[in-house]
């Protein structure tokens, strides 16, 4: 289901049990409702339910309040609920857990990158001389 609107947009789809949702654009109260809606719609009452926030422009004070408030007043189950994203901080409750990609390490600009292959040729040369 897509919703109308060209600022902002909800994609869902079934895959292997599981309810999977995309959400674009900035997210207000009423795109909440939208969202809670499309997801008691959508969801089978079996497997997990994934929304990926990380396409989310910004997220207006009220929203996380209104989610929460929404999802206790609906059938959908807290425990299977997964936010994906940065953004997904900003909506969760207590209850919902929050998936995100662990941060790229950085390296210094002074430091060398050491690899294992560098390191058996530097054996290979000591160890012939």
């Amino acid at each position: 289901m897509t919703t109308t609107g060209i600022q902002y947009m909800i994609n869902a789809e079934q895959r292997n049990g599981n309810l999977f949702v995309q959400l674009t654009g900035s997210l207000c109260r009423d795109k909440v409702e939208t969202l809670t809606t499309t997801l008691t719609d959508n969801y089978s009452g079996t497997g997990n339910i994934f929304i990926n926030t990380e396409k989310i422009t910004e997220i207006l004070p009220s929203s996380a309040g209104t989610l929460d408030s929404l999802l206790k007043q609906s059938s959908l189950p807290d425990e299977r609920i997964y936010l994906i994203g940065e953004m997904g901080f900003k909506l969760s409750n207590k209850k919902i857990r929050v998936i995100t990609r662990p941060p790229k390490k950085s390296r210094c600009a002074g430091c060398k990158k050491v690899t294992l292959r560098s390191k058996e040729s530097l054996y290979k040369t000591n160890s012939s001389v």
